[in-house]
């Protein structure tokens, strides 16, 4: 029906060739070559919109990477004072209260009591809570004995003058 004709052409490669195209009809190679043409020329934009689509990914990535790490710092903060809570209500110092373990306050407050009983009690000592306040001229020893004359020893700092 179609008769081909032939044509020479160079090929890709370099070589010289003949392309079959059909009386009346569409060069199909070199439409082909036409379009790889094309494609060749937009490669590097493809490549841009590559590398560009990399880099938001990677930036999502960078945000995802950060929320992570300041979610886990805010659990590790949450867990301390939790600790510092429990510790304070047991008793504890709050130098100890980074030893207490566990995840829930119902096992701080366990492993708590079991530390409590581990640090010593302090000693009890016989201070005074009320200050021992006395007149600042007269000796200690004098304040506190029942038989204190205080007209004698005015007195007596008298004659001494």
């Amino acid at each position: 029906m179609t008769e081909p004709t032939g044509t020479q052409e160079e090929n890709e490669d370099g070589t010289e060739g003949t392309t079959e195209v059909p009386a009346g009809g569409k060069n199909w190679q070199a439409e082909a070559d036409k379009w790889k043409a094309l494609a060749r020329k937009h490669e590097s934009d493809a490549k841009k919109l590559a590398a560009l689509e990399e880099g938001q990914k990677t930036e999502a990535q960078k945000l995802a990477d950060a929320r992570a790490t300041a979610e886990k710092e805010r659990d590790e903060a949450r867990a301390e004072l939790l600790r510092r809570d429990v510790a304070a209500k047991a008793g504890l110092p709050v130098e100890l209260a980074s030893r207490l373990r566990g995840s829930t306050e119902a096992e701080l407050e366990a492993d708590a009591k079991e530390l409590l009983k581990l640090v010593p009690k302090p000693p009890a000592t016989n201070v005074r809570a009320v200050a021992d306040l006395r007149p600042g001229a007269l000796p200690a020893a004098d304040v506190h004995s029942s038989t204190f004359d205080a007209d004698a020893f005015i007195r007596d700092k008298a004659r001494r003058r």
